[in-house]
């Protein structure tokens, strides 16, 4: 219970850091670390800057350099429940004239995970009680996006990350999965 509210607190305090930035879309996304775990991700974009740039053969592109605040959970079911606040700083490049996008990112967040070490059954009632142990880690990631763009409305992408877990007090190891997702355009802009 406890872990639920300073989850629901942090959530908070990170909408309300961000209500005053323009935010660009919001992001749902159906999250799967090492492809057996599973979850749900939601996030945001924050545009830093908007440019074109032309190349040799006339293409015009813009590019975009933008900040996306993000806070997931995935679980694997009687092992551990994880909570994740993450952040990416990532670069979109999409042609002028294509709904399609490619983008890469680099993320730092805080994981926090909580194992089922050991349990046990009382026999008399029936009650099982569990015992977990909490390990905090960062978790810094690099990872690749593509997608159609937001239109007016919505759009959807595809995402893989790879990264690695350092943990404080237990062993480090790898980290990476992927994501699939909508977004929601929250400006009605399909280019920005």
């Amino acid at each position: 219970m406890k872990k639920t509210i300073l989850f629901l607190f942090i959530l908070g305090m990170s909408t309300h850091l961000f209500g005053q930035i323009k935010v660009q879309d919001l992001s749902i996304s159906y999250y799967t670390p090492f492809f057996v775990e599973f979850g749900g991700k939601v996030s945001t974009s924050i545009h830093l800057k908007n440019w074109e740039s032309t190349n040799t053969k006339n293409i015009v592109r813009n590019k975009t350099l933008y900040l996306s605040p993000q806070i997931a959970y995935f679980v694997k079911p009687k092992n551990h429940d994880n909570y994740l606040l993450n952040f990416e700083l990532g670069y979109r490049s999409q042609k002028v004239d294509h709904k399609w996008y490619g983008a890469a990112t680099f993320g730092l967040g805080y994981l926090l995970t909580s194992h089922i070490v050991s349990g046990s059954v009382n026999l008399g009632t029936g009650e099982m009680t569990k015992e977990r142990e909490n390990i905090s880690s960062l978790l810094p990631t690099l990872s690749y996006e593509f997608g159609k763009a937001p239109t007016e409305k919505i759009g959807y992408y595809f995402k893989f990350f790879v990264g690695r877990k350092m943990a404080f007090g237990a062993e480090d190891s790898g980290f990476y999965g992927a994501e699939l997702g909508v977004k929601f355009n929250l400006q009605n802009t399909s280019n920005q």
